[in-house]
């Protein structure tokens, strides 16, 4: 369940939806106009746009489920994505434990890290990592384990800045 919530916040706040919905929206227009209709009224190019402005929303809605549907599909507990983990916060990455293997991501490899009510999503280049706030005693240690997270993320951005100047 995890995974399916975190890919649908994921889709929520994703910019790219917003140019999916225009490109598909302007791509509607175009292939009806294509296709040899062309509205003489506003009325008509009213209904037009809106018509395609559906077809549009339908397609996102397609595109979401299936993605999610992909993702129910790959989670296994023989891949490691389903089951238990262990994460600690090191110097040099952070390290998860799963019943299958051992990984440690660098730093370098975060690209963003997100906290909301239900879990903390860390995205790496290849991976998510989803850290369900049940998993936590207390309110308190779910922040501090993201403040963390965070720190660490933030201090190692820092160090590869000022070694590269």
């Amino acid at each position: 369940m995890d995974v399916v919530l975190a890919h649908i916040q994921y889709l929520h706040h994703t910019k790219s939806n917003i140019k999916c919905f225009l490109l598909y929206w302007v791509g509607a227009i175009c292939l009806f106009y294509l296709k040899g209709y062309r509205p003489e009224s506003v009325e008509k190019w009213l209904s037009l746009i809106m018509y395609c402005g559906v077809i549009s929303v339908g397609l996102l809605i397609l595109v979401a489920f299936c993605i999610l549907f992909t993702a129910v599909l790959i989670s296994s507990p023989k891949k490691g994505t389903i089951g238990t983990h262990e994460f600690r916060i090191l110097d040099d990455g952070f390290w998860e434990k799963t019943e299958i293997k051992e990984t440690l991501t660098s730093w370098n490899k975060v690209r963003s890290v997100w906290i909301n009510d239900l879990f903390i999503l860390i995205k790496s280049v290849s991976y998510f990592h989803i850290i369900p706030k049940r998993s936590f005693l207390t309110q308190e240690q779910f922040q501090q384990f993201y403040e963390s997270i965070l720190s660490q993320w933030n201090n190692s951005k820092s160090h590869n800045n000022a070694h590269a100047l």
